[in-house]
């Protein structure tokens, strides 16, 4: 339009059709294809969707939140109300649409995916209101069009039960939500940027562009990570294991041995962190804290998909999971009652340990990570089992936990430590020694196991 002064410069030539190559079209066009193809964020967002409506159970990536669990209770109780006015033969027709043991079957022997079926649903309904609602001119998001398309078939098909509802509404709640604060966001953004760029002129936008760069960057980075930690999840999960009962354990084994690994790691780690007054490794621990603790909730979440998966024959082998299991959690838990406390009293400034306690937790710090190598051993290898020496320094431990209480009170009694450093210290001696007869637990489980194998 040349220089034409700003107030009279009208948007009048938007009013009338605009000519656009086919071209320039089909090039877009192309580069949208290529990006929902290779974009790691793509795939990403396609993974929440499937997640959100998935027919199996398992672990669900969304908490429950206040407004989930009123629309379910509210649901729940419409149903009620419903259930008593609907004639009982009505409802038992209804209820046989929602019978999924045919599915089951049809699953098992010939491997069939519901979730595949119900995407090539999704995909042509989706398709179908995209292309009437851009016939009529209607402004429509295709991505919301096609979540909630998912989220609409999950539902009528009974993928969501009371089992999973609460977890699926909040993650549909907290999507949804996430639109309507990006485009807050979006909005605040950009007056911050143009009122900026009119303030600081050429110097604010050179600021500007390498901020973008950065953001750019670390946003893919971050992309990257997460989508590296997926694919080694998916690498050992059991759920993605074919075969009989015997891969399925082993897979299921050896995302317990290494949840296990990284936890008995952290706690060696704690230590030393408490010992030398190192708030950054205790802040850095506790944060590894919440990964080891969400796989460790993961396998439970995943317990009742896998032992559905195996044959009569492979019972006991179940069992045995459970128990280690079971068992896992506890060890995470108490994990918990260590790593949290001794980041608090560091982070909180209290006074570090003497010279005696420093000594003495060294010395059975070296200990307890001498027993946490045996029982990895123990976990890992598939010969014959000799736990004398491993049961022997286990005892030997909670004797040395026993005499460290002792010393500690003596301390206290004479008044040669604050009541702090008396807390503190001796939380951690009890949490480590129930810690310890977890462990023995578990490998007093593999030998039984080990045992009734061998008869079987």
């Amino acid at each position: 339009s040349g220089s034409v002064d700003p107030a009279g410069f009208t948007m009048s030539a938007l009013g009338g059709r605009v000519e656009i190559s086919k071209f320039f079209l089909l090039v877009a066009g192309g580069v949208m294809v290529l990006t929902l193809f290779f974009s790691r964020k793509a795939r990403s967002v396609i993974a929440t969707t499937v997640n959100l409506s998935r027919q199996v159970e398992g672990y669900e990536r969304f908490s429950s939140n206040w407004l989930a669990r009123g629309i379910v209770r509210s649901s729940i109780a419409v149903s009620g109300l419903v259930g008593r006015v609907v004639p009982i033969k009505v409802t038992r027709q209804i209820g046989r649409r929602f019978d999924t043991k045919h599915y089951q079957k049809i699953q098992t022997s010939q491997g069939i995916s519901f979730d595949l079926l119900r995407a090539s649903v999704n995909l042509i309904v989706a398709s179908a209101l995209i292309a009437l609602g851009t016939s009529l001119k209607l402004p429509l998001s295709t991505t919301y069009v096609t979540f909630m398309v998912a989220m609409g078939t999950s539902l009528a098909d009974g993928a969501w039960g009371r089992d999973s509802a609460v977890y699926r509404i909040s993650g549909v709640i907290t999507v949804i939500g996430g639109w309507f604060f990006t485009a807050i966001s979006a909005f605040t953004a950009a007056f911050c940027i143009a009122l900026f760029i009119d303030w600081g002129g050429l110097p604010a936008i050179g600021i500007l562009i390498v901020l973008a760069l950065f953001f750019i960057i670390r946003t893919h980075t971050i992309h990257r990570r997460r989508g590296k930690k997926e694919q080694e999840a998916a690498a050992i999960d059991s759920g993605n294991v074919s075969g009989k009962g015997k891969e399925i354990m082993d897979a299921c084994n050896k995302n317990v041995y290494n949840n296990l690994s990284d936890a008995l790691d952290l706690y060696v780690n704690s230590l030393e962190g408490f010992m030398s007054f190192n708030r950054k490794k205790l802040k850095k621990n506790k944060k590894r804290l919440k990964e080891i603790d969400k796989n460790a909730s993961q396998y439970k979440d995943d317990m009742y998909r896998n032992m559905v998966r195996l044959s009569e024959e492979d019972i006991p082998s179940g069992q045995y999971y459970v128990q280690v299991l079971d068992y896992l959690r506890e060890t995470v838990y108490s994990l918990d009652h260590i790593v949290r406390p001794l980041f608090e009293y560091t982070d909180n400034n209290h006074p570090p340990l003497i010279e005696e306690q420093v000594e003495e937790l060294r010395t059975f710090c070296e200990s307890v990570s001498k027993f946490f190598g045996m029982v990895l051993t123990h976990l890992k290898e598939k010969g014959p089992w000799k736990l004398e020496k491993s049961l022997a320094l286990q005892n030997e431990l909670i004797g040395r936990i026993s005499d460290m209480n002792r010393k500690q009170l003596q301390r206290i009694k004479h008044k040669t430590v604050g009541t702090k450093n008396g807390i503190i210290y001796l939380n951690t001696l009890t949490e480590t020694k129930n810690l310890l007869h977890y462990l023995g637990n578990m490998l007093g489980s593999r030998k039984e196991f080990t045992d009734l194998s061998k008869k079987l």
